[in-house]
């Protein structure tokens, strides 16, 4: 199932449970780096990572990686960006904690 803002593909999951998400390659290098998802299984040297859903318990992280490439999009086309990135941040600060700290 592929997930698009506009033209723009936010990513897509797979029926076995592989997520594919694209980011620009500091973000996905940023992600790397921290452990949040691997390389992609076909282009690794590209912006895209993989993040592998072996259960319920990987769904948030599934969807916060998913919300941080859509957000990409939304905010690239926000009437005022500042204004919904600082929104955005918040609920996603709080998402964050969550996926990472359990």
């Amino acid at each position: 199932m592929e997930f698009q803002f506009g033209d723009a593909e936010v990513g897509h999951v797979h029926t076995n449970g592989i997520v594919d998400i694209p980011f620009p390659r500091s973000i996905r290098d940023a992600l790397l780096a921290d452990g949040l998802a691997d390389e992609h299984r076909w282009v690794p040297n590209s912006g895209w990572i993989t993040f592998q859903m072996r259960g319920e318990e990987d769904l948030s992280r599934a969807l916060w990686l998913m919300r941080l490439s859509y957000l990409r999009h939304v905010l690239k086309t926000a009437t005022d960006p500042q204004e919904m990135f600082e929104q955005e941040s918040h609920l996603a600060n709080t998402v964050a904690d969550d996926v990472l700290y359990g």
